[in-house]
């Protein structure tokens, strides 16, 4: 009886587990709580009354902004949302290791707001910052952020990116993320960064990028990239290098190809390309081999790719050069036509007989059935003898009819193969 007393006395509420965990398991825990919750355990007990005031996470995203804007105006919105931060910042005491915050509902006459927040939180140790705006007004970056000496994470979206003259660069920063975010001129030192993503920006040209251990490129739909400041980066891992348009800035004097940005990055596993990419990083004649090989390339991922006889030389060059790249995916463009020439290309005997050894799965998005596809196809099943499985998705924009798609099917199975193992899969359209 006495056992069965405690027990129940136990899981009463006379011994509080949680309060008795590691503060570092607290702190997980408010942080995955919504900042209202958040707040409210301070009136649990005495214990918890300075646990929150004093936890390292502070998250004020959209879903905040959206809790704020509940039954309240536009104007009141403002008000409350500037006095609400105001209080969770002066009610904090201690450093404060990340920093989320949704700026895309605050009117652009109250980002003097903002600026004396991040005033504050420069003198917090501030190690992750985050700044969400979806507004049509960009946010100017005071020059409080360029000082945050403990930095290791900074991710912004629709602000202006002008460091002071006096900017000597991020010497903690591991990782940026800059979107839809214009860039003033400026030397940007990152002796540290491991990842850097630049995404729909202006100015990328303005800004000289010295990021000697940069591991993970990403360059999405920006104006322009000045592809010359990657040059020293020799730990490169992966790299997505996505152009808006026909533009990719060179230095004087500077002939760049794919060739010569493969040749940078020695240790390169991961490689995504579209089509302007190709397109700007392909101009020469298309060798049969590159110069150097790329022992360590193991995923090539293609996007937008209209299957040209440009495309596609440069397509079979980098499988030949690279002695282990197993998985290859490409996604067409609409554009895709039946071109006589490439078609001819694709045909020659000889092409098939230079063999393509390690790879191993191809993927064929957004498929339409053009005989050009399906002659690239024939192609990597004859002259492939590790392939395990090519899988072709059907475009969802482009129907086919029920037809066409089995005379398709049959065709593609009656492709000889160079490897026994391989195998075709056909994913239909089933919207």
């Amino acid at each position: 009886m006495k056992e069965t007393g405690k027990r129940i006395a136990m899981e009463g509420g006379e011994v509080d587990r949680i309060s008795n965990l590691p503060i570092t398991a607290i702190d997980s825990i408010i942080k995955s709580m919504p900042i209202r919750d958040a707040v409210r355990t301070s009136i649990l007990s005495k214990k918890w009354r300075h646990i929150w005031a004093n936890n390292p996470y502070i998250i004020l995203d959209e879903q905040f902004s959206k809790e704020i804007r509940r039954r309240r105006t536009a104007a009141q919105f403002q008000n409350e949302f500037a006095h609400i931060v105001n209080r969770i910042l002066l009610q904090h005491f201690g450093p404060i290791v990340e920093f989320v915050i949704d700026i895309s509902d605050v009117n652009s006459v109250r980002y003097s707001d903002i600026d004396l927040w991040m005033l504050f939180l420069s003198k917090k140790g501030v190690q992750d910052l985050v700044l969400d705006n979806s507004r049509q007004f960009p946010y100017r970056l005071p020059s409080y952020i360029f000082v945050f000496p403990e930095l290791r994470v900074l991710s912004i979206s629709n602000c202006i990116f002008k460091p002071p003259s006096t900017f000597g660069g991020f010497s903690k920063l591991t990782e940026l993320k800059i979107k839809e975010t214009t860039l003033e001129s400026c030397v940007l030192n990152v002796p540290l960064l491991v990842d850097l993503e630049l995404n729909l920006c202006r100015g990328i040209g303005n800004v000289h990028i010295h990021a000697p251990t940069l591991k993970n490129l990403t360059h999405i739909n920006n104006v322009d990239l000045e592809i010359s400041f990657y040059m020293g980066c020799k730990d490169m891992e992966s790299a997505y290098l996505s152009l808006k348009s026909d533009i990719l800035r060179q230095r004087e004097g500077e002939k760049i190809n794919l060739a010569t940005v493969l040749g940078w990055w020695p240790g390169l596993s991961e490689l995504e390309l579209t089509a302007f990419a190709i397109k700007n990083l392909t101009a020469d004649i298309v060798p049969e081999n590159f110069p150097i090989r790329h022992n360590n390339l193991q995923h090539l991922f293609l996007y937008d790719i209209s299957f040209d006889l440009n495309q596609i030389g440069w397509i079979l060059c980098l499988l030949r050069s690279s002695p282990l790249l197993s998985h290859v995916e490409i996604c067409a463009d609409y554009t895709v036509s039946n071109d006589k020439e490439v078609l001819a290309y694709l045909g020659q005997p000889d092409l098939m007989n230079k063999k393509i050894e390690q790879l191993h799965i191809v993927k064929m998005i957004y498929f339409t059935g053009a005989e050009v596809e399906l002659a690239f196809v024939k192609l990597l099943l004859g002259c492939c003898p590790s392939l395990e499985s090519i899988s072709v998705y059907e475009d969802k924009e482009k129907m086919i009819d029920a037809t066409q798609r089995t005379r398709m099917m049959k065709e593609l199975m009656r492709f000889s193969r160079a490897s026994e193992k391989a195998e075709m899969f056909f994913q239909a359209n089933t919207d």
